[in-house]
């Protein structure tokens, strides 16, 4: 199970987090600002932070995510006080 209040925050992602993503998404993170987010590469984000709450997470499970359910991982939190 994904916890779907999770936030990812790519400048905390540490380094065998990011060897992990390229392995999965098969490019490298600086890939990521010329070539964008695919599915492949917006699961491989999901997955390697969700890992953090959930060792038994499959990648396979973070592939049945909607567009939406994956976009809201993404967002600022609007809730924080100025």
């Amino acid at each position: 199970m994904i916890d779907p209040n999770m936030k990812i925050d790519i400048e905390r992602m540490k380094l065998g987090e990011q060897e992990i993503f390229e392995n999965l998404a098969g490019c490298s993170m600086t890939d990521i600002s010329s070539k964008g987010l695919s599915g492949k590469r917006l699961a491989a984000l999901i997955y390697v932070f969700a890992k953090r709450t959930n060792p038994e997470l499959t990648f396979e499970e973070v592939l049945e995510l909607d567009l939406t359910q994956a976009s809201n991982m993404f967002e600022a939190d609007t809730k924080k006080e100025i």
